[in-house]
C-alpha cells in the first residue's frame, strides 16, 4: 500500500520503517513527515547500520522520538506488553 492509498483510510496505529542505505533520507525525514502528516500514532525506524531503534509517537499531533539501543527493551506506547529488545529485532530471522 503506497502513502497515496493510505490517505483515504483511518491510520495504521503502527508502521515499522526499515532503513535503507540508498534511501537513508527518505526513510528518516521525508516518510516522517508525511506519516506525521496522515496521523498514523506511532511509527518506528529500524537502523541496523547504526545498531537502533527509534520509536516516535504522536502528541498533539507531533512525533515524539525515543531511541533505543543494543540490549534496550523497545517501549511502545501502543503496545505496552510487548516485550521486544533491539537485539530481538535486529537479530530476526526473517
Amino acid at each position: 500500500m503506497t502513502i497515496t492509498t493510505i490517505r483515504n483510510l483511518t491510520p495504521p496505529l503502527l508502521v515499522i520503517e526499515v532503513v535503507s542505505a540508498d534511501y537513508r533520507n527518505v526513510d528518516r525525514q521525508e516518510k516522517w513527515k508525511e506519516y506525521q502528516r496522515i496521523g498514523i500514532f506511532e511509527y518506528w525506524i529500524v537502523d541496523a547500520a547504526l545498531a537502533l531503534i527509534s520509536v516516535l509517537y504522536m502528541v498533539n499531533g507531533v512525533y515524539q522520538e525515543t531511541v533505543f539501543h543494543l540490549g534496550d527493551r523497545i517501549i511502545s506506547p501502543t503496545f505496552v506488553d510487548a516485550e521486544l529488545t533491539v537485539d530481538d529485532v535486529l537479530n530476526a530471522d526473517i
